[in-house]
């Protein structure tokens, strides 16, 4: 696992907007952004403004995903909050940007996309 780097809120936004500057110029056009609560909604709220900043209309959601069982410890369950009122949401998107602020072992992010396919 490579050493966390801890940013302050000005270089969040601006590495917000370097990630999505990278999605468009990929040519992805979500038409949903899932952030991960809590680290992922304000990176979810940026990607939404840079979109539509750019004429691309995309709407936002948050979803709490919970695994930890201290402060750094990851549990062995996974629980996703809301997930009745996410699925009907994801319902009719066609492409979905999943973010996070933190990116470990990749469970929690699996587990939600499995939650969604199935």
């Amino acid at each position: 696992v490579a050493e966390k780097l801890f940013v302050n809120a000005q270089q969040l936004l601006e590495y917000s907007f370097r990630l999505g500057q990278k999605v468009l110029s990929d040519g992805f056009q979500p038409d949903l952004i899932i952030g991960v609560w809590r680290g992922g909604a304000p990176i979810a709220i940026a990607l939404q403004e840079l979109f539509a900043y750019n004429g691309i209309l995309v709407n936002h959601y948050p979803v709490k995903i919970s695994s930890y069982v201290g402060i750094e410890k990851q549990g062995d369950e996974i629980e996703i909050g809301g997930m009745r009122e996410l699925l009907s949401i994801v319902a009719s998107a066609k492409s979905i940007l999943i973010v996070d602020d933190v990116f470990e072992t990749g469970r929690t992010i699996q587990e939600l996309i499995d939650k969604i396919e199935s």
